[in-house]
């Protein structure tokens, strides 16, 4: 009985970690409600920042996610962290990414989606959202020639009002300033509309280290590198144990995990 139940979960999981290498294209429609156009117009709002379409092509971002269905926030600077959460390529074309992020649970046997996000690609391999006001830009730093792994900064610009503009740029005196340089730099809170009292204010840059499955227990040396190099002495969140870690978060699964005794 107990071999048979350890050939089930060997061919559980074998069969998880197939799909999750697999490279075949997801056809789910774009999420109603995001526009290309929209991410784009307000992304040039922000310093430093623009969008030019012919080079859209030669993102980097994209060939990565060509070479991915699955990739593991396995190591990341920022918060919300939660073990086992994965980006599932559902989309691809030369505008964008649609990407859905879902958690498996080990112990519990099943995944959960959280949402469905159209992401678009612009210059300087980088990829934006767009989510109620909020505007999220992600950059691939780095992705190891065979698409196994790459080192991404991403930085979120919040909505906000005249109020929340002043609470913002409040924290930013001397004492903050030294610890938060990132969101402190310069100019914090940038206006997108001054006649409807609308700002976007900008949150630290934060990193984030992706895997697919082959390599999620053998990260290749490279990124390992790249991604300390960036975030130098700033905590992380990473996962400690990936025992029974899959991308599977559509359906529950045969493996349960661990069984508690109690």
């Amino acid at each position: 009985m107990g071999r048979a139940f350890s050939v089930t979960i060997a061919l559980v999981l074998f069969s998880a970690g197939t799909r999750c290498n697999l490279s075949k294209e997801y056809s789910v429609e774009e999420p109603a409600g995001t526009t290309q156009s929209d991410a784009t117009n307000v992304k040039e709002k922000l310093p430093g920042e623009s969008q030019n379409k012919d080079v859209a092509t030669e993102n980097k971002f994209s060939k990565f996610w060509e070479q991915n269905n699955f990739l593991l926030r396995l190591r990341t600077t920022g918060g919300g962290f939660n073990k086992c959460t994965w980006f599932r390529r559902d989309n691809s074309n030369s505008s964008g990414v649609t990407l859905t992020v879902c958690t498996f649970f080990p112990n519990n046997g099943y995944g959960r989606e959280y949402h469905t996000k159209f992401w678009e690609l612009g210059d300087n391999d980088s990829m934006t959202l767009q989510d109620n006001g909020d505007i999220t830009i992600k950059r691939l730093l780095y992705h190891h020639p065979e698409g196994t792994c790459g080192v991404v900064s991403y930085q979120v610009f919040m909505n906000a009002d005249g109020t929340l503009k002043e609470d913002f740029e409040a924290e930013c005196d001397d004492n903050d300033y030294e610890t938060n340089p990132d969101r402190c730099n310069g100019t914090r809170c940038t206006p997108v509309d001054k006649a409807e009292d609308e700002y976007l204010c900008k949150d630290n840059t934060h990193y984030e280290l992706l895997v697919n499955a082959k390599r999620m227990t053998d990260v290749p040396e490279q990124c390992n590198t790249t991604y300390a190099k960036y975030i130098g002495k700033r905590r992380e969140n990473k996962n400690d144990d990936l025992e029974g870690c899959t991308c599977i978060c559509d359906k529950p699964t045969q493996y349960k995990g661990p069984q508690s005794s109690v």
